[in-house]
């Protein structure tokens, strides 16, 4: 007799099945009676393998993907606490064998074979509409010049919409800006503004830019910005930019951008603080801007102080309260501030926390904060007229006046109430302790009983002797040790403060430790799924130790990355 369950219409089911991911999807419907397993064959497949264990991603490689290719509409990889996982799923299949797949998002490609395996079947997908490679930044400058290429240049993508990438340079044998992409969306990371610049000439239908250029040392720029035709598509743009960004050459750009509604603008640069620039450029380059956010810090760019009063007092003009616009500035010692618009917007900060002195007096609420850094010494004391509500992430240290690493002890009562009063502990779930203070961080965990990982510096792991302490350890799941080499002898300590532990990252000396410390982590780490271990040293050859790694049956279920001075394996 057939279940209630069954006389379920097929439409019904397929508006379920909309709710299940495809592993738990064809793991319990495919088999279960041909009627089922039609409509779950009828299904678009998402094949989500971030942060997966590694039984799970070999049941996809081997049970679920090869009979359902023609399926699969979105496929998301990673090899960042996965080592392995994109190579391996290359080396099985072929990007041209899945015809429907519209979304493609790769994290960490490591692999310079394994990048061109891509590339050269990459223009095979051609329903592709969204595309993210990103945190790629081992692989060979060509081989990302071949990828921009294929992007940007070559017509293979006809319904790319979205696109996401770390890295952005075109061939030297390109010279020309043609018009080639339909891409709307663009996130990037590049090393030079005229980069940007070509790059908006190739997407004429562009509608929302987020940009990063990062100051690097060994980036020089021609002053001179190239030509561009103006992008009338441009609605929202989002810019972080380095020290070696001058404000003349953002001007000339803005001026091509006549319809943008949202602009956002982080920079380093004190050319960026001049208000009476940025009311002339508003007021002739973005007629219908209607929201911004700017943000921008300076630090110790030249021997002469900073003149903040006067600075601050550009951005107080009639024309700011006009469009309710008010501005922060934090400053110290008139060399290093951060100028910024309220409400802020930005998820990580930095504040310059107990060491400056602010233009502001009243409370502020920033909500939009995630990540939130503290600095702490005997001489600061916590500003709490600033709220971080939705913070999950707490990174601490302590630094001397100078900004110096300070290894003070300093009391532990007065920080925590203070911490207490600007964050909600229930939110915290990554603690980054870098602290010289073994009593403020047993009393943070007191308080943080939501923490899931933690950073630790290996002499307080050392020194946590006390068995009163280990509950406050049971629910950490990541932890990472640094600031100096893990020891044998403190593994049966590791097992026991935490008794939960997935993920693990680790210094050793040498990797002939790795002989004694890997199996024993193997063996006590039960819940193990990955683990990292940067080697500082090399007393065995690169071959000798791949070669214990893949005959020693303790290591049968792992997926391994190993190179000269870092391992990285991934457990079933």
């Amino acid at each position: 007799m057939p279940s209630l369950f069954e006389e379920l219409s097929n439409e019904l089911f397929m508006e379920i099945f909309e709710y299940i991911n495809s592993y738990d999807l064809y793991s319990i419907f495919n088999d279960l009676n041909a009627r089922l397993q039609n409509v779950v064959r009828y299904m678009p497949v998402y094949i989500n393998c971030l942060n997966v264990r590694k039984f799970r991603f070999d049941h996809y490689m081997n049970i679920i993907i090869p009979s359902i290719t023609t399926q699969i509409v979105s496929i998301q990889l990673s090899n960042r606490d996965t080592p392995g996982q994109i190579d391996s799923f290359f080396s099985s299949f072929s990007l041209k064998n899945f015809v429907r797949l519209k979304s493609l998002t790769l994290i960490k490609v490591t692999s310079n074979e394994t990048m061109n395996k891509i590339l050269m079947n990459l223009s095979f997908v051609k329903h592709l509409s969204y595309l993210s490679i990103i945190d790629s930044g081992f692989i060979a400058n060509d081989i990302h010049e071949n990828m921009c290429k294929i992007i940007f240049v070559d017509r293979y993508f006809k319904y790319l919409t979205y696109c996401q990438l770390s890295y952005y340079k075109l061939p030297s044998t390109i010279t020309t800006s043609i018009p080639t992409c339909n891409i709307k969306q663009l996130t990037i990371r590049l090393n030079y503004f005229n980069d940007l610049v070509s790059l908006l000439d190739r997407c004429p239908q562009i509608q929302k830019l987020t940009a990063a250029i990062p100051y690097k040392a060994f980036i020089t720029e021609n002053e001179e910005i190239i030509s561009i035709y103006p992008v009338t598509s441009l609605r929202y743009m989002k810019l972080d930019l380095g020290y070696h960004i001058l404000f003349n050459k953002f001007e000339l750009l803005c001026e091509k951008l006549p319809n943008i509604k949202y602009l956002s603008c982080s920079a380093l640069g004190l050319s960026f603080t001049d208000g009476e620039r940025w009311q002339n450029l508003i007021m002739t380059c973005f007629p219908s801007l209607f929201e911004f956010d700017l943000l921008f810090e300076v630090g110790y760019t030249s021997s002469s102080a900073i003149d903040i009063t006067n600075i601050i007092k550009k951005f107080q003009t009639q024309f700011w309260l006009d469009r309710n616009k008010y501005f922060i500035c934090d400053y110290r010692d008139q060399r290093m501030l951060a100028l910024y618009s309220t409400p802020y917007n930005k998820t990580v900060t930095a504040p310059l926390m107990n060491i400056y002195e602010t233009t502001s007096s009243v409370m502020m609420i920033y909500d939009k904060v995630e990540k939130l850094f503290l600095k702490f010494s005997t001489t600061r004391h916590l500003n709490t007229q600033r709220i971080y509500p939705n913070v999950s992430t707490l990174i601490l240290l302590n630094e001397d006046d100078k900004g110096e690493i300070s290894t003070i002890p300093f009391p532990s009562s007065p920080f925590v109430s203070d911490i207490g009063k600007i964050i909600v502990w229930e939110n915290i779930r990554n603690l980054s302790y870098l602290c010289y203070n073994y009593e403020l961080m047993v009393d943070i965990m007191k308080y943080a009983t939501n923490i899931t990982s933690l950073d630790l510096c290996v002499d307080y792991f050392k020194n946590m002797l006390s068995d009163n302490i280990c509950p406050l350890f049971i629910n950490i799941k990541r932890l990472e040790l640094v600031d100096g080499r893990f020891e044998m002898n403190t593994i049966e300590k590791l097992s026991k403060l935490f008794p939960q532990l997935e993920h693990l990252t680790i210094d050793i000396e040498n990797n002939y430790e790795l002989y004694t410390i890997l199996p024993l982590l193997v063996a006590n780490i039960r819940n193990m799924s990955y683990l990292s271990i940067e080697i500082h040293s090399n007393t065995r050859s690169r071959d000798q130790i791949e070669y214990w790694l893949r005959s020693n049956i303790l290591f049968i279920n792992f997926s391994i990355e190993f190179n000269e001075f870092r391992l990285r394996l991934w457990s079933k």
